[in-house]
């Protein structure tokens, strides 16, 4: 049989050389092969989740404002209807207005995460800035809900049950009449 290059017989594969027991068979260039390619998957799946993670970090739009506040009707010419509709109107006001500062919220806290290294006076800005627009936001939805309460209030007092004047009580069989 003739030998190869490197002792090898054609058509066999290379074998271990004898004698330590450390040899590095065929199988085991093969698997250490894949762990190391496996590794390197590893690597490049990290790789491109972290530049996929930054991509897709949170950057919040403009916030949208929950608009004007919702009419409220005066309790003391008000139907029933009408402070119903005004009660759904608030409710959705109030849906939005939380949703509004939800999201400046958020916008303040990403805007803050996005720049570790800020300086304190933008820092400082940046909370005022949130501040004023959530206690404008808040301040809107307090009177707003005062408003409504005062015209369900009115337009209870107005619709409330008439009660009868009330009469003295029959005087008791035998008791005599009170003197004036």
């Amino acid at each position: 049989m003739r030998r190869g290059l490197m002792g090898e017989s054609r058509g066999e594969r290379p074998r271990p050389p004898a004698g330590n027991g450390l040899a590095i068979t065929p199988a085991a260039n093969y698997h250490r092969g894949v762990e190391a390619m496996g590794v390197n998957i590893m690597r490049i799946t990290y790789a491109l989740a972290a530049i996929a993670a930054l991509g897709v970090s949170p950057v919040y739009a403009a916030c949208t404002d929950p608009g004007p506040a919702p009419n409220i009707p005066d309790g003391t010419t008000a139907s029933a209807n009408d402070i119903m509709t005004a009660q759904k109107s608030l409710q959705d006001f109030d849906q939005a207005t939380n949703t509004y500062l939800d999201c400046i919220k958020k916008q303040h806290d990403a805007a803050l995460a996005a720049n570790p290294g800020i300086s304190t006076v933008d820092a400082d800005k940046l909370d005022k800035d949130e501040s004023t627009k959530h206690n404008a936001a808040v301040e809107s939805l307090n009177s707003t809900i005062s408003k409504f309460n005062a015209s369900v209030a009115a337009y209870k007092a107005k619709n409330a049950p008439k009660k009868p004047a009330l009469k003295p009580p029959p005087p008791l069989p035998g008791a005599s009449a009170p003197k004036n």
